[in-house]
């Protein structure tokens, strides 16, 4: 993995000198330690040896069972903590493979408890069964929320298709550092699977944007590790300000209520009368789409 996929990551994983600060690290050590039930597991090994002591049976005989497990906990955590240490954990799904090798060492743990205390390892079993139930309903609302957003997303593309019939110029209006992510991926499928290869980029921002703009300055900040213009590179280089047909762009993707600070810019060639607007409610990125109405 470190020498065939490398470790810059992108943007806001990787290892670089952002992922040496001590207080970074122990930020991601705790947020991985939290979620993975790390403190019950720590309890889980201090009642086997308890209890392999009060049956009058070696200490070491659980250690030495224990240790392989503890060895590869260590190495799931040691990657995950330099890879997101730079940004800090803000998903779930981030922990998965971390998260599968904690679920075996706390699996290995409650087995030795279960071999001199069955009642005890169902006690500790119900407390786990509780603290997941506890997160059923939180985990319905996001993953109903994420079917949401694929719907509006998949309607976005669609109506970009539709708008678009003969290849005709998409430009993607984006904050470069608050949507790096929607940015990429946006272009990666309409290349990829609508074929749509005529992609412009206008980026607006704080800093080593196409224009300046502080709308999202305070979301931006909080992005301010990531290199506002490897978007631009993402499409190519190709952005408004080269871009000299602009007439020809028939469809316009505005990202985060960027509408008024890109009418502003554009107004040489912009007009309002000559494009539909359709807005979709993706919740992690508003989207407005502008289509070309007249030829």
């Amino acid at each position: 993995i470190m020498f065939y996929l490398g470790t810059r990551g992108t943007g806001y994983a990787g290892v670089d000198e952002n992922s040496l600060q001590i207080s970074a690290i122990i930020s991601a050590i705790n947020i991985l330690l939290r979620d993975s039930f790390f403190l019950i597991t720590s309890i889980s090994i201090v009642l086997s040896l308890i209890l392999s002591r009060l049956n009058k049976q070696s200490i070491w005989v659980p250690i030495k069972e224990i240790f392989p497990f503890f060895l590869f906990f260590l190495i799931a955590l040691v990657p995950h903590v330099l890879l997101y240490s730079k940004s800090g954990i803000t998903a779930g799904f981030y922990l998965f493979p971390f998260i599968a090798i904690a679920c075996l060492f706390l699996a290995k743990t409650l087995s030795l408890i279960d071999k001199h205390s069955k009642w005890l390892n169902i006690l500790i079993l119900s407390i786990l069964c509780i603290l997941l139930v506890s997160k059923f309903t939180l985990a319905w609302g996001m993953y109903s929320q994420q079917a949401n957003d694929s719907k509006a997303i998949n309607s976005l593309l669609k109506q970009v298709e539709q708008c678009t019939p003969n290849n005709q110029a998409v430009l993607v209006v984006v904050n470069p550092r608050v949507r790096y992510e929607v940015a990429d991926a946006l272009q990666r499928v309409l290349r990829n699977t609508a074929n749509k290869n005529n992609l412009i980029v206008a980026t607006y921002g704080l800093e080593k944007t196409n224009f300046y703009s502080d709308t999202l300055q305070n979301t931006e900040k909080e992005w301010h590790f990531l290199d506002p213009e490897a978007v631009v590179a993402m499409y190519q280089n190709r952005t408004i300000l080269n871009f000299q047909n602009k007439n020809s762009i028939k469809a316009i993707i505005v990202f985060d209520g960027l509408d008024n600070d890109f009418i502003k810019t554009n107004k040489k060639w912009f007009s309002l009368e000559k494009y539909d607007l359709t807005s979709f409610d993706v919740s992690f990125a508003q989207a407005n789409l502008y289509c070309k109405n007249v030829n």
